[in-house]
């Protein structure tokens, strides 16, 4: 149980006001405005990223 409950700790089920996080993987981290704007840009192209070539994946497999 007690692991439950640091596992809870660490991930807020709300919104709050602030920049530091701890993003994808515990060393990637932000502590101000710039380092949190960088880490929403490599989030996105990083999504962008994975959408594109499962476009990419699925167009080829129609065509062929």
């Amino acid at each position: 149980m007690s692991d439950m409950n640091m596992m809870m700790m660490m991930m807020p089920m709300h919104f709050w006001k602030g920049n530091n996080l701890t993003w994808l993987i515990n060393g990637w981290e932000s502590s101000d405005g710039g380092e949190y704007f960088v880490g929403l840009l490599i989030t996105f192209l990083l999504a962008f990223t994975v959408e594109s070539i499962s476009y990419v994946r699925n167009y080829t497999y129609v065509k062929a």
